[in-house]
């Protein structure tokens, strides 16, 4: 979650379960949302996490393995939904990561209307590749997700229905415009079909639906609040979580002393004890949150350094694989961990998923990737420098990236170009005045 959406759900788990309290901001330094850690125990019994819980009689019949919880209900987005559906799949399945990737891609409808080879050089993957998670996508549901079209989509729907080969499916593959113009008596002489037949083609047709994520919730707009934070210490840059902006939250002591109570009726001790994993397990997650976040943030920092000294244009293109390696864990988990968090910079507060994908290869260091960032932030200095009576074309807009270390090609100047919402030179020429 976002760290404006996390601070609203912390708080609705607070107001729901009352074996949690927020800390007030007055507390004392020493409380912590963390579990003491090697044989250290707080001398609070109110503090921190399950490490509070240093004995069996302690959980009162709870196990570890009973220590799970699977939130509350709540409206989910689509992107929520199909990564939960990927994440219960085998890690050894083909195109697993591709389809993570391509999640980020699908448009509120479902559809992933952005072509994959651009996907491709922006992800840092392989056509083939995207197409391997293309399929999984296609396996999910909602029945439709991940279609590039209006007939695939209707395609994977009665695929679904295990109807590939039915006469629904011959009239959206092979006469979809006939279809769509309603031209039934044309379609019964092409596809020598009865026309009761063809009509209940089209009726079962009609049914499927052309906007398959249309009934999930759209991601909420939220504040923009960082996430981390880098500083400048000296000559060194170091990130810290923006705790500050996220209420710390801890077991509530006077429903654990009940829990603990022989007198206390056994009915409220079953209430309580359901109420105590739900609120170990948020606890627990929000301390695996904040370390995996500081992990990634302090990644980034000694990856990006050159960016923190010189600006966007000397930004690396760094990929999850990469990160993954340093940090010690699966790329997929950096995949989720860096998605809609952002880090406050010398240049602003700016997303994670900025660090990662795209770019193209540096010529000077081959282990390395030229961020798209980067190239676009110089392409927009060339074009503001110019001279407005003679505009730089693409092909001059090329030398001079290539000049500066971007061996970009011409159509790529004008994607970027187009994706900076610049007019060509032509369009962007002004006449000097008489």
């Amino acid at each position: 979650m976002p760290l404006a959406q996390l601070q609203r759900y912390v708080v609705e788990q607070v107001e729901e379960n009352p074996l949690l309290e927020l800390v007030e901001a007055s507390s004392a330094p020493a409380e912590s949302t963390s579990a003491p850690s090697g044989n250290e125990q707080s001398e609070e019994p109110d503090a921190g996490l399950p490490g509070s819980f240093h004995d069996a009689s302690d959980r009162e019949g709870v196990r570890d393995e009973e220590l799970s919880y699977d939130g509350p209900a709540r409206a989910v987005s689509l992107h929520e939904h199909l990564l939960f559906q990927l994440h219960c799949l085998p890690d050894d399945t083909p195109g697993l990561t591709p389809a993570e990737a391509l999640i980020e891609w699908l448009d509120p409808d479902g559809y992933l209307r952005t072509p994959l080879e651009d996907i491709a050089q922006t992800e840092g993957l392989s056509v083939a590749v995207l197409k391997q998670g293309l399929a999984v996508l296609h396996r999910l549901d909602p029945p439709g997700v991940g279609a590039r079209s209006l007939s695939e989509c209707l395609l994977i729907q009665l695929a679904h229905r295990n109807q590939s080969a039915s006469l629904a499916a011959r009239i959206i593959r092979d006469h979809f415009e006939t279809f769509t113009k309603r031209r039934l008596n044309e379609l019964v002489g092409t596809l020598h079909a009865s026309p009761s037949e063809v009509r209940a083609a089209c009726e079962a047709i009609a049914r499927l639906d052309p906007k398959p994520a249309g009934n999930f919730s759209a991601d909420p707009a939220l504040p923009l609040i960082p996430d981390l934070i880098v500083r400048k210490v000296g000559e060194q840059y170091e990130v810290e979580l923006n705790e500050e902006a996220l209420s710390r939250v801890r077991l509530n002591p006077r429903y654990r002393n009940l829990l603990r109570d022989p007198s206390a009726p056994a009915d409220a001790k079953q209430f309580l004890r359901e109420r105590l994993q739900q609120a170990l397990w948020l606890l627990k997650a929000l301390e695996q949150r904040s370390a995996r976040l500081l992990g990634i943030g302090r990644c980034l920092v000694e990856l990006e350094r050159d960016y923190l000294e010189n600006g966007v244009s000397h930004l690396r293109a760094l990929t999850q694989d990469e990160v993954a390696s340093a940090v010690g864990c699966h790329a997929s988990t950096i995949s989720r961990g860096i998605a809609h968090k952002t880090l406050q910079t010398p240049y602003g507060i700016v997303p994670l998923e900025q660090f990662f994908g795209g770019g193209i290869a540096d010529g000077q260091h081959p282990s390395s990737r030229l961020s798209a960032h980067s190239i676009r932030a110089e392409l927009t200095q060339l074009i503001a420098s110019e001279d407005s009576a003679h505009p730089l074309s693409d092909q001059a807009l090329m030398e001079d990236l290539r000049t500066r270390g971007y061996p970009v090609a011409r159509r790529t100047v004008a994607k970027y170009r187009e994706q900076l919402n610049i007019l060509s030179a032509h369009l962007r020429r002004q006449l000097p005045a008489s």
